[in-house]
C-alpha cells in the first residue's frame, strides 16, 4: 500500500472515491507508519473512509486520526456530500451526516486546543474551513466568537456568537457571550436587553460588568440601573479587602491617576489639572491601562511625575504596585466597562478611592469614598436612588483647555459646502434607537440638510450596518447619511469644520466629543437625559450660558434643530461666541480647576494647612 501511494496525494484518493472506487483510494493510503502518513489530507481521509466502512483501523489508530483530522491551511478539507452522493438513500445520508459531524468534532476539539494555548490565529484559521461543515455545530460558532474575541475582530465574534445562539437558543452562557460582545460593534441597548432577559447576577462579574455598562447607555430604566448598581455594590462589598493600617497623611501627599488611554476626556481633565497643580504640593503618579506609542509623546506623559505601564488582566499586580507606592489618594476612571481595570478597587491600594464620572454611571464600588462630578450630571431622583455622596467644584469633570489649544491652532470656518451638515463626532455606541428615529425626522423634515457621523467606531462594519439600516428603514436614503473615520486621534477636532450643526446623541452622550465641538465654536443641540451619561452637553452648554440648546424630549429636540437650521447667520454668530464664552468658563480649566482640587485633596486626607 505504502508503494502505491509513493506519488499519490490526498487529492488523488478523493478522486478515487467520488469514481465510487473505494479500494481504490484505500490503496493509496501510506502506512500509518510512513513518514509522510501524518499529512493532516491523509489523516482526515484515513479517517473518513474508517467511518464509511473503508479499510480496517485498529481504535488505537482511529483514535489518534479522530484528534488530528483537521483542514489544512492551503487545502480544503474532503467535500464529504459530494463524496457520499452516490449513495442516494436515508441510510447514506444519515451515514454523511454522522462522518461529517465526528469529522467537525474533532476540528472543534484542535481548535479548543490551540486557543487554549493562545494560538488563535491558527485556531481561527482552522475554525474557518470548519464552519463549511454540512452540520454546523453551535459550539465550534461560539468558538469562533471566543477566537475572534481575543483577535480583535468584533464583528466575526458577533456573527461566531449569533449563529450559535441561532443553532442552540437555550444555551444560556452563549446568550451572555453574544451580549458581552455587543458593545464592542457599538450595539449597548441589544447586550442590555440580552443580560436582562439571562438575569446575570453580580457573581457573574464580566457579564454584570458589561449589563451596568450597557444600561448606562442604552434605553433601559435610571431606577433599574441604579437598583442594579446597588445590587453590585452589596456583592462586591464580601470581597473587598479591609482598610489597611497607615501612618499620618505625609504633607505632600500622592495622588494616583487609574487610566486608560482610550478615554479621551480623562485625559484633558489631567492635562489641565497638571499644568496647573501648585508645584511641590503633591505627588501625582499615573498607572497606565494598555498605553501605547501615542501616548509616549503626548501632553500627559511630561507632566506625572512617575507613569506605571499595566496590564489589564492583573488587578492584583496593580494594586500591590500602588500600595508600595504609598498612594494616599487614588482618582479612577475606570467605570464598569473595563470590570478587570475597577477590579484594583478591591484590594484597597491607596487611603482613599475616589471615583471620575466618566463612563456615564458610577460604579457603585464600596471602596470609593466620593463621585468626582459636576452637580448637574446628576439628576436628584438618581443620586437619591444611589446614595452618592459627591464631590463637586468647578470644571469637575468638563475640562476642555487641551481641546483649545489644539482648536486654536485650527482655523475654525465652516468648510465650504452647498449642504446644510448635521453631524456628530462620539462613539457608535451612545447612539441609541430614538437618537436615530429623531435624526431621521430632522432629515425628513429639512429636506436640503443631510448627516455627518464622525468616529474610529465607523471602522467596525456591524456598528455602520445598524445605524445605516435603521436610516433606511426610517425613509431616509442612504445619500443623506455620511459616514467616515478619521485617520488619526488630532483628525477628531479638525472634522468639525465639515459641520454647521451638532445634534447630540442620546440616551448617552460623550465629554470629549462634547468639548471638541464646544471648541470649534460648533453648536450643540442636546436631550438632556435621565443619568449622567445622557447630560454631558447639557451641563456644559449651561456652563456657557447656552441653556436655549437643551431639550427636554424628541419633539423639542426636534423644534430647536430646525430653528437653527434656519437662522445659518445665527449659528455663524454662536461658531465666533462659543470659543470665547468657552475661555470665560470653567470648561477652560486652568488654575481654577487646580486650587479646587488640591482644596478637595486636603478635604478628602484631612489636611490641615496654614494658608
Amino acid at each position: 500500500m505504502a508503494e502505491a501511494a509513493a506519488a499519490a496525494t490526498p487529492t488523488d484518493a478523493e478522486r478515487r472515491i467520488l469514481a465510487g472506487d473505494l479500494a481504490g483510494a484505500v490503496r493509496l493510503l501510506p502506512d500509518p507508519s510512513a513518514p509522510d502518513a501524518g499529512d493532516p489530507g491523509w489523516v482526515r481521509l484515513r479517517l473518513f473512509l474508517a467511518l464509511v466502512g473503508g479499510p480496517a483501523a485498529d481504535p488505537a489508530q482511529r483514535a489518534a486520526d479522530a484528534r488530528d483530522a483537521v483542514p489544512v491551511e492551503g487545502r480544503p478539507p474532503p467535500d464529504l456530500p459530494a463524496l457520499l452522493s452516490g449513495a442516494g438513500d436515508a441510510a447514506a445520508f444519515a451515514q454523511m451526516v454522522d462522518v461529517e459531524r465526528r469529522l467537525t468534532l474533532a476540528s472543534a476539539a484542535r481548535a479548543e486546543a490551540l486557543y487554549e494555548k493562545g494560538e488563535m490565529q491558527a485556531a481561527r484559521d482552522l475554525l474557518e474551513q470548519t464552519l463549511a461543515s454540512l452540520t454546523p455545530i453551535a459550539l465550534v460558532f461560539r468558538l469562533f466568537g471566543r477566537v475572534n474575541a481575543r483577535l480583535n475582530r468584533p464583528s466575526d465574534a458577533v456573527f461566531g456568537f449569533e449563529r450559535a445562539v441561532d443553532l442552540d437558543p437555550g444555551d444560556r452562557g452563549t446568550r451572555i457571550d453574544l451580549a458581552t460582545a455587543l458593545p464592542s460593534v457599538c450595539d449597548s441597548e441589544r447586550a442590555a436587553r440580552i443580560l436582562a432577559e439571562a438575569t446575570v447576577g453580580p457573581d457573574e462579574r464580566t457579564a454584570f460588568a458589561c449589563l451596568l455598562s450597557a444600561m448606562a447607555r442604552s434605553e433601559s430604566d435610571p431606577a433599574r440601573l441604579a437598583a442594579e448598581t446597588l445590587r453590585y455594590r452589596e456583592a462586591a462589598a464580601a470581597r473587598v479587602a479591609p482598610p489597611a493600617a497607615r501612618g499620618p497623611v505625609p504633607e505632600v501627599p500622592r495622588i494616583g491617576f487609574l487610566w486608560s488611554q482610550d478615554q479621551r476626556a480623562a485625559e484633558y481633565w489631567m492635562i489641565d489639572l497638571l499644568r496647573r497643580r501648585t508645584p511641590g504640593r503633591w505627588h501625582a503618579g499615573l498607572y497606565g491601562v494598555g498605553l501605547t506609542r501615542r501616548f509616549e509623546g503626548s501632553d500627559l506623559a511630561g507632566l506625572v511625575d512617575r507613569v506605571v505601564v499595566c496590564a489589564r488582566d492583573v488587578p492584583a499586580r496593580i494594586a500591590r504596585r500602588m500600595r508600595e507606592d504609598e498612594i494616599d489618594l487614588l482618582v479612577s476612571f475606570a467605570g464598569h466597562d473595563q470590570p478587570d481595570v475597577l477590579a484594583v478597587l478591591d484590594h484597597r491600594p491607596a487611603r482613599v478611592h475616589v471615583e471620575w464620572l466618566e463612563s456615564g454611571s458610577p460604579s457603585g464600588h464600596p471602596a470609593v469614598s466620593h463621585l468626582l462630578a459636576d452637580r448637574g450630571h446628576c439628576p436628584p431622583e438618581l443620586g437619591r436612588l444611589m446614595g452618592l455622596r459627591i464631590a463637586s467644584f468647578p470644571a469637575t469633570v468638563l475640562s476642555g483647555g487641551p481641546a483649545m489649544a489644539a482648536a486654536d491652532a485650527l482655523d475654525r470656518t465652516r468648510a465650504a459646502g452647498e449642504e446644510f451638515v448635521y453631524g456628530w463626532c462620539g462613539p457608535a455606541d451612545r447612539i441609541g434607537e430614538r437618537a436615530i428615529a429623531t435624526w431621521a425626522r430632522i432629515l425628513k423634515e429639512h429636506t436640503a440638510g443631510r448627516m455627518l457621523l464622525l468616529h474610529d467606531d465607523w471602522r467596525v462594519g456591524t456598528a455602520r450596518e445598524r445605524v445605516a439600516n435603521r436610516f433606511m428603514e426610517l425613509g431616509v436614503e442612504g445619500r443623506r447619511v455620511d459616514f467616515d473615520s478619521p485617520e488619526q486621534p488630532a483628525d477628531q477636532i479638525a472634522q468639525w469644520q465639515r459641520v454647521d450643526l451638532a445634534l447630540d446623541s442620546f440616551p448617552a452622550g460623550d465629554i470629549a466629543t462634547t468639548l471638541d465641538a464646544l471648541a470649534m465654536g460648533v453648536p450643540i443641540v442636546t436631550l438632556a437625559g435621565s443619568r449622567p451619561a445622557g447630560r454631558h452637553a447639557a451641563v456644559a452648554l449651561a456652563a456657557l450660558g447656552l441653556g436655549e440648546l437643551v431639550a427636554t424630549d424628541e419633539d423639542q429636540y426636534v423644534a430647536k434643530a430646525l430653528q437653527a437650521a434656519a437662522r445659518p447667520a445665527a449659528i455663524a454668530e454662536l461658531r465666533r461666541r462659543i470659543p470665547e464664552l468657552m475661555r470665560a468658563s470653567p470648561l477652560a480649566g486652568g488654575p481654577l480647576l487646580a486650587r479646587s482640587f488640591e482644596a478637595a485633596i486636603d478635604l478628602l486626607l484631612g489636611i490641615r494647612r496654614g494658608e
